[in-house]
């Protein structure tokens, strides 16, 4: 039996042209990269829940929601915050069965989301579900009935249990990464997926016995609707996953609708891009989703606008221009420096305006060609006009539609 022992080794060390080691390489090989893409379904996924989990609890806002491609697929999104740092949920990709435990969500009949784990409601050391948005106290209880007398009266109701503390989050590692207590077993087992609810002090095994054949579903995890869909509204976005959906508020500067012909704009800055996309596309419409305040931005005045701008009764407050030197291109002056055969203004309301020029002002247009309809200025009105030939209130010269 040494010999035999002996005679391997040295065919080992020598690379005995009959021993071929190659199906070993490949297995190693496979091991690693095996481990390599375990480690990364791993990171993903525990990014995954805590962003999901901060989407679902945020009291922040929105301001823009980006699709992560890979070549021509959403394969998740990239959602940035007005105050806090932006975050990134991918959708998941398909996992070997009984390899990738499946995270999920599920919304109850009063509207709250609750964690799933391969389909089941995942549940604490308790037993209880796990809420992904936050828990609720208890109710307080009811303070005793009085002591009947003749007009006895019922006795004051309990006060309210406090409010309950952020739901835990949950997190997945491999069993080789695993710290802390593992519930019913003494070791882990390094390629086996583990579940800890209370921060990592306690693991439980997710997958199966030979980390192969657990019960888990062969999608991998996937939060989002396939194919996934976001919608826009005026203040909300609204996600969709499986399970149901949820809305945030949305502060954006603007949203691009209808193929790109129309901006729906929130703010100043959304105004200016709407602007500045003017200057190549005199047609691109617009309207007003919030007031606007133009105070201490100075307007250069639209030239030639053919579209359509709904005020959607809507206010812009402090426009302001100064152009003091008259040239070809900026003797009207208003919000729009010409309105254009086609070109309509409507339902919209200028507050505080100021214009300081040469030749032909009005608030909502130097020179109309096109059509103003629904459109009021009011406030403090300043303006000083040399060389004027026409000024006015709402429009300098109209030759359309008012």
């Amino acid at each position: 039996m040494g010999a035999v022992l002996v005679g391997a080794a040295l065919c080992l060390a020598t690379a005995c042209d009959d021993y071929d080691d190659s199906a070993l390489w490949e297995a190693v090989n496979g091991l690693e990269e095996r481990v390599a893409a375990l480690e990364q379904w791993q990171k993903e996924t525990n990014n995954n829940i805590a962003a999901l989990q901060e989407l679902l609890t945020t009291n922040d806002m929105i301001t823009a929601v980006t699709p992560v491609l890979m070549g021509e697929d959403t394969v998740g999104y990239t959602i940035s915050f007005l105050n806090s740092d932006p975050i990134t949920i991918y959708n998941g990709e398909k996992g070997e069965a009984g390899d990738m435990p499946q995270i999920g969500l599920t919304q109850d009949d009063a509207g709250d989301w609750y964690w799933t784990l391969n389909g089941e409601l995942m549940r604490d050391a308790d037993g209880n579900p796990i809420r992904a948005n936050g828990e609720d106290g208890k109710d307080g209880q009811d303070g005793e009935d009085g002591e009947d007398g003749e007009d006895g009266a019922t006795g004051p109701t309990g006060p309210q249990g406090k409010p309950g503390n952020n739901a835990p989050t949950p997190q997945i590692k491999l069993g080789k990464d695993v710290t802390g207590t593992i519930a019913d077993d003494d070791t882990a087992v390094d390629d086996a997926w583990y579940l800890s609810v209370d921060g990592g002090k306690t693991w439980y095994r997710v997958s199966g016995k030979d980390g192969n054949d657990g019960s888990a579903g062969d999608d991998g995890d996937s939060f989002f609707t396939n194919p996934p869909k976001v919608d826009y509204d005026k203040g909300t976005v609204t996600f969709y996953i499986d399970g149901g959906s949820f809305e945030v508020p949305l502060h954006i500067d603007y949203i691009i609708e209808n193929g790109g012909s129309s901006y729906s704009v929130y703010n100043a800055d959304g105004l200016r891009v709407w602007a500045d996309e003017v200057k190549n596309n005199a047609s691109l419409n617009c309207t007003l989703a919030a007031d606007i305040d133009l105070r201490g931005k100075e307007w250069t005045p639209i030239q030639g606008y053919t579209g359509t701008f709904d005020g959607g009764g809507k206010t812009i407050t402090g426009l302001t221009i100064n152009q003091p030197t008259e040239t070809t291109d900026e003797r009207n002056l208003g919000l729009f420096a010409t309105i254009t055969e086609g070109g309509t203004v409507k339902n919209l309301t200028l507050v505080d305006v100021e214009i300081h020029g040469q030749t032909i002002m009005g608030a909502v247009a130097g020179l109309n060609y096109g059509s103003i309809e629904n459109c009021s200025v009011t406030g403090n009105v300043k303006s000083s006009i040399s060389n004027y030939w026409y000024a006015g209130g709402i429009v300098g010269e109209n030759r359309g539609d008012i």
